[in-house]
């Protein structure tokens, strides 16, 4: 309820407030939440930093220090462009994601069950990533559309309405129907 998200905020606000500003001398924090509910409301769409610069302000050599703060902190996973060339991944803007869905509903103006079950979808790779289950993972822009993850070369898609054109046909489709088995697997091979 209300109390929870309430509670959510406060916990990320403390940890924005004063652990990171305190780590690296931030002088205006506000900045830093401003930052973070702008990427709540951008969760599953690539954030370059001429955007935050034009949105909120900041140089890009801020804007890029403050999305490493916050992935240091562990509130923030970038997710990057999947590519065989490494210049063509670093200099594309990857996508962000907030640490956790009830965080994600909390900072959000409108959250919306499709970034909700992308987000559940790319923490949950993140998390099998850092056991080290998966090697790989980012999205894909290919010229039917944008492939919302590829995890070690599986093309994964997250629909949680009825629309599943065929972006590409090795892509496998994560619905309502099979969200939670995917969640449940711990190594991403479940699906077909």
């Amino acid at each position: 309820g209300k109390k929870d998200k309430d509670d959510l905020r406060t916990t990320i606000e403390s940890i924005l407030y004063r652990d990171i500003t305190a780590l690296y001398g931030i002088r205006n924090p506000a900045i830093l939440k401003n930052l973070y509910e702008l990427l709540a409301d951008c969760t599953t769409t690539p954030v370059g930093t001429t955007n935050l610069e034009k949105t909120l302000g900041l140089a890009a050599e801020t804007a890029i220090a403050y999305l490493q703060y916050l992935q240091d902190a562990y509130v923030l996973h970038a997710l990057p462009l999947w590519s065989d060339s490494r210049k063509k991944t670093k200099s594309t803007n990857p996508k962000y994601y907030l640490c956790d869905l009830g965080v994600l509903d909390a900072f959000a103006l409108h959250p919306r069950v499709g970034h909700l079950s992308e987000t559940a979808v790319i923490l949950h790779t993140h998390r099998l990533m850092s056991h080290g289950t998966v090697k790989r993972i980012g999205y894909q822009v290919l010229e039917g559309g944008e492939v919302d993850l590829v995890v070690d070369k599986r093309k994964y898609e997250v629909k949680t309405s009825g629309d599943t054109n065929k972006i590409d046909s090795d892509v496998i489709y994560i619905t309502r129907d099979n969200l939670w088995k995917f969640l449940s697997d711990e190594t991403c091979n479940l699906l077909p």
